[in-house]
């Protein structure tokens, strides 16, 4: 055995077994939020499908950019 496989075998893995299950509530979690905020806008709020769509689209920016900075953080980090 090479000396570098041995330094490789010491690196833990990226995804862990315990996170499994983190890609299924990120996705429940953003849905019960889309819902949620709907139902807002539309029944409490009372505005319009363009409010709407507005606000939708500042939620999707607003994951994008949060999942670019936690994968530079978690990512990135790990490779430099």
């Amino acid at each position: 055995m090479t000396s570098s496989m041995a330094s490789s075998a010491d690196v833990p893995p990226v995804i862990s077994p315990r996170t499994h299950r983190l890609p299924f509530l990120a996705v429940s979690s953003r849905l019960a939020m889309i819902a949620v905020g709907g139902w807002l806008v539309v029944y409490v709020l009372n505005l319009d499908l363009t409010a709407l769509f507005l606000i939708l689209a500042a939620g999707i920016t607003a994951f994008g950019i949060l999942a670019i900075a936690v994968f530079k953080w978690r990512v990135v980090a790990r490779i430099a």
